[in-house]
């Protein structure tokens, strides 16, 4: 088992920071269409863009996981519940599910600080999960206990695909532990701070 959950990046085999750069097979077409899209401007900080690109993609796994689960009516209930006897901890055994998500992460290109292009991709995921069991405690979810996880995705930009990642397994650790705020029940999650991990900015300065 690997010692941390894996990524968005993992799934897409995206490049690592300091890592030389190896971008995605559609990275080439959607360069060429962001410099027709902005006639005059000189993107040379294009490099920049590819790291951030990666960077929006340094999400957990398990983070997905936690947003879908928390909002299933069953976990809910056992939230609610475990919060009448804050020091017992409850055990949840999912049965095989799936979990389908589409995210709209984004990277805001400037110059002196003035934006001049907003490049915003739709990401869509599609997880199949088996022999996956929760423990929660005090209205939150504190330990996940993984099965077999297979996952499939896309990266696009308007119809332009940039990367694809074909139905396969990935490997996660047998057990993940989250802190009270990773795992905290639905009521109470921020999706603000989520979504603002999928928003970063290239800047040139000029």
């Amino acid at each position: 088992m690997t010692d941390s959950p894996a990524t968005l990046r993992d799934v897409f085999e995206l490049p690592e920071p300091g890592a030389p750069e190896r971008a995605p097979d559609g990275w080439k077409n959607f360069q060429e269409n962001i410099i027709k899209e902005v006639k005059g401007i000189k993107l040379a900080s294009m490099p920049d863009i590819t790291k951030k690109f990666g960077e929006l993609f340094d999400i957990p796994i398990p983070d997905i996981f936690l947003a879908s689960w928390k909002k299933a009516n069953a976990v809910q209930s056992v939230l609610e519940e475990s919060r009448k006897s804050p020091e017992t901890v409850m055990n949840i055994e999912l049965g095989e599910h799936t979990i389908v998500s589409q995210h709209n992460p984004a990277i805001e290109v400037k110059i002196q600080n003035v934006m001049v292009k907003k490049l915003e991709f739709t990401l869509r995921l599609g997880f199949i999960l088996k022999g996956f069991n929760l423990k929660i405690q005090n209205g939150a979810i504190r330990e996940m206990q993984t099965g077999v996880c297979h996952v499939k995705g896309t990266v696009e930009y308007e119809k332009l695909t940039i990367a694809e990642k074909k139905l396969a397994p990935i490997t996660l650790p047998g057990s993940i532990k989250f802190s009270r705020e990773e795992g905290q029940s639905a009521e109470n999650a921020s999706t603000e701070s989520k979504d603002s991990r999928l928003v970063s900015t290239a800047t040139k300065s000029g």
